[in-house]
């Protein structure tokens, strides 16, 4: 399928928006796979190796929401609606892949310039801030999780995000769903450890332990260490025992 090894460059909000209306004309940007125009409130990002937190430059493709959910059942079946739905002949759907190939998103600039930033308003709009928004408090509630875990206090922001998940109370006691989820967190760390600890000495991990490591980016679909996971084999190995 259309995957490759990526950067380590992550994309902005702005330069994924932008994206849209890449190689559109008069602001009309279209489906990768099917060529139907795209409209600020039909519109998808599809990542092409299936990771939808995987916004690397060479990973997403616009799409409408037909298609990106036809994908998402496997190629084999995506093949078929593209040729049953969308009326394309095996050789169309070959050519179909070559240009969401050609056309990654890699020719697009992966910084912040006026154009992409205007590009960005006119695609998202209040939708930037809220993505903005949703980033900063994923990142507070999973500091304030690792230093309630390690006994430290977490900071006046983390806490409120932590009090409004329902872990910590106002006073800044442990309440008893949030013991639920520090032992579910702790749980799957001690899985990942003991996951990346087998790789580490050049075993396979279990079922139980690649699946965390899988959803915690650590190792890709086909069991190979992505570079988060090779960062935290190097930690690990580190660490001494």
């Amino acid at each position: 399928m259309v995957t490759r090894p990526g950067s380590s460059r992550k994309a902005s909000p702005y330069w994924l928006a932008a994206l849209f209306v890449r190689g559109a004309e008069a602001g009309a940007p279209v489906c990768a796979w099917c060529r139907r125009r795209l409209t600020p409130s039909w519109k998808t990002i599809d990542h092409l190796d299936n990771h939808p937190t995987n916004n690397e430059p060479w990973n997403v493709v616009p799409a409408c929401p037909s298609c990106n959910s036809a994908r998402a059942s496997g190629w084999e079946s995506f093949t078929a609606y593209l040729q049953a739905e969308r009326q394309q002949s095996p050789r169309e759907v070959e050519a179909t892949v070559r240009r969401v190939e050609a056309q990654r998103v890699r020719a697009l600039p992966a910084r912040d310039t006026p154009e992409v930033r205007a590009l960005a308003r006119a695609w998202y709009g209040e939708r930037l801030a809220e993505l903005a928004r949703a980033g900063t408090e994923r990142s507070r509630y999973s500091h304030g999780i690792s230093k309630v875990l390690a006994g430290v206090a977490p900071s006046a922001e983390e806490a409120r995000v932590l009090q409004l998940r329902g872990v910590l109370t106002p006073t800044g006691n442990v309440t008893a769903n949030g013991r639920i989820t520090l032992e579910q967190v702790q749980e799957q760390r001690e899985i990942r450890e003991a996951g990346l600890a087998r790789l580490a000495q050049g075993e396979p991990p279990t079922d139980v332990e690649f699946g965390a490591l899988l959803r915690a980016q650590l190792v890709d679909r086909a069991g190979r260490l992505t570079e988060r996971g090779a960062r935290a084999v190097d930690e690990l190995v580190a660490v001494p025992f």
